[in-house]
């Protein structure tokens, strides 16, 4: 059986230990990868560095801040994802309050 690849991106102000157990009992069926969303400034740069380093066609899932993530690869390159996990995440922007409120 040909395990497929499976990207995880974790939220704000988490890592790969978010995924953990995730990535260790789904290991038999899936070669799983987490998305490090710590170096960029900005979604689209977070996507773009995911994207670099992904293989040509994968699952992906998002939680919070990383299903924005998921959501700008899926606006860039939708082609390239075969499934897409959204969880505890919004495909509304944000509205002014919440962006005073983070800027704060």
């Amino acid at each position: 059986m040909t395990r497929k690849p499976l990207i995880f991106l974790p939220g704000l102000l988490c890592d790969a230990a978010l995924w953990a157990h995730q990535v260790r009992d789904l290991a038999d069926i899936t070669n799983t990868t987490v998305g490090d969303l710590t170096h960029d400034s900005s979604i689209v740069a977070m996507a773009e560095r995911v994207l670099a380093g992904a293989p040509d066609r994968f699952a992906l899932a998002g939680l919070s801040m990383g299903g924005y993530v998921a959501q700008e690869i899926m606006r860039r390159e939708p082609e390239r994802v075969e499934r897409l996990a959204l969880i505890d995440t919004s495909a509304r922007p944000d509205t002014a309050e919440q962006t005073r409120h983070v800027a704060s």
